[in-house]
């Protein structure tokens, strides 16, 4: 039993998990058959790979110098003083926005 034990203790770890979602994601076939050829649940997997992809997603965001003032009242005017990614700046708009 000792090796059941340390086999669940595994599973239980976040490497164990990143691992397979890197894997599943390289694996030719479907995340079904990824997770049958493997032994895994399929919803952890799935739980996973969602988490691990919000967890990058904010850890890659930088912040770029941004000055703002409004020379027309409601009309601000945003100056960003450093290259910044059209998507992102998107992305932050549409959340002001919010």
């Amino acid at each position: 039993m000792e090796n059941k034990e340390k086999v669940q203790d595994k599973e239980k770890s976040k490497d164990f998990w990143r691992e397979h979602v890197a894997q599943a994601d390289r694996f030719p076939g479907t995340q079904n058959e990824y997770c049958r050829q493997h032994d895994i649940s399929k919803s952890k997997l799935s739980y996973y790979k969602l988490k691990f992809a919000e967890q990058s997603k904010f850890a890659k965001v930088k912040s770029p110098s941004i000055a703002t003032n409004a020379p027309q009242p409601n009309r601000p005017l945003v100056r960003v003083k450093s290259q910044i990614d059209p998507a992102w700046l998107g992305e932050f708009l549409r959340e002001l926005l919010k």
